[in-house]
């Protein structure tokens, strides 16, 4: 059973400290597993494993909400993403601050001295935006806190964005090309009229995966 929000939050706290992250340091859950019975073992890392992405999520559109200069669109985009994470189909995520977000990073810090972000280096990202990388089934997500398109990969392609990397490249990052599984039209798609039966569409191509409100979104066929 999922415990009280805030007890949720302080046992997270004390687990990554204590053992640690474990999307990240897997050793040490691995020892911890091997002291427990196979099964507690198992549901014990899903379960942190699965607070943490809530946590991870949560905390990028509320630090950025909290800054951002158009609240609407921004309340728009949380609602979309969120209603995949509430329906228990984000299998991981992780974010990460362009250099000049200082004032996000220092958010992210008072708001919880446990959460742990990654930098945007280099060119092919404005220096003050963010991004959220998401993994849903067989597709990879790059999306952005300003304006600008969202990335969509196949997971198994070799350009697609790996997640909890200390650093990522803006330019890959906004890449326009790409292996298997990379759809350009797509990822040039505008956060614009339409654009959440557009991403349902496609997120629903690749994992056959429905948005809990926008369901199978607009075919793909529509933009053949």
């Amino acid at each position: 059973r999922s415990p009280p929000d805030a007890y949720r939050e302080r046992l997270t706290k004390l687990l990554v400290a204590r053992v640690g992250d474990p999307r990240i340091k897997s050793r040490p859950w691995s020892a911890l597993a091997a002291e427990m019975p196979s099964t507690d073992a198992s549901q014990l890392v899903a379960m942190v494993r699965r607070w943490l992405v809530h946590r991870d999520f949560r905390a990028f559109f509320s630090i950025v909400g909290a800054v951002t200069n158009d609240p609407r669109q921004w309340a728009a985009r949380q609602e979309f993403w969120l209603g995949y994470l509430d329906s228990e189909v984000v299998d991981d995520a992780c974010f990460a601050f362009g250099r000049q977000a200082d004032a996000l990073a220092e958010m992210s810090k008072s708001g919880d001295a446990a959460l742990e972000y990654a930098e945007i280096t280099g060119g092919g990202a404005d220096p003050t935006h963010s991004a959220l990388i998401i993994s849903i089934g067989d597709v990879r997500i790059a999306e952005w806190s300003h304006n600008g398109s969202c990335r969509f990969w196949d997971r198994r392609d070799q350009k697609a964005p790996e997640l909890h990397k200390p650093q990522y490249f803006g330019m890959q990052l906004r890449a326009m090309n790409g292996g298997r599984g990379f759809d350009s039209r797509f990822a040039a798609i505008p956060h614009a009229s339409g654009w959440q039966a557009n991403f349902a569409g496609f997120i629903y191509a690749m994992t056959g995966i429905r948005h809990p409100r926008w369901g199978e979104g607009v075919s793909r066929k529509r933009y053949g």
